[in-house]
């Protein structure tokens, strides 16, 4: 998908996110490509991968993707202001 702008990158990857097929992942990544974080559709919810900061792997429903997105990228992209957005098809 290219370069988004961090005000807006919230609502463009929950969009993004809910448009998924199971196994297809929103991933979002620094300028540097130092800081990753990928979101994976499953059959119950979302399975997210941090790769930055911490390193940690977890799987969340539906329901809490929108305020877990926005921790996440407050945490993981702190100054910066374009994220790179790409969509992978499969795993």
């Amino acid at each position: 998908m290219g370069w988004i702008a961090f005000g807006n990158a919230e609502r463009t990857v929950y969009s993004e996110a809910l448009k998924l097929e199971e196994g297809e992942s929103v991933i979002l990544s620094s300028f540097k490509k130092d800081r990753t974080i990928r979101i994976t559709k499953g059959k119950e919810g979302f399975a997210i991968e941090e790769d930055g900061f911490e390193n940690s792997k977890f799987s969340i429903s539906d329901e809490e993707l929108k305020k877990k997105i926005k921790k996440l990228l407050a945490f993981e992209f702190p100054r910066s202001h374009k994220i790179m957005l790409s969509i992978r098809k499969g795993s």
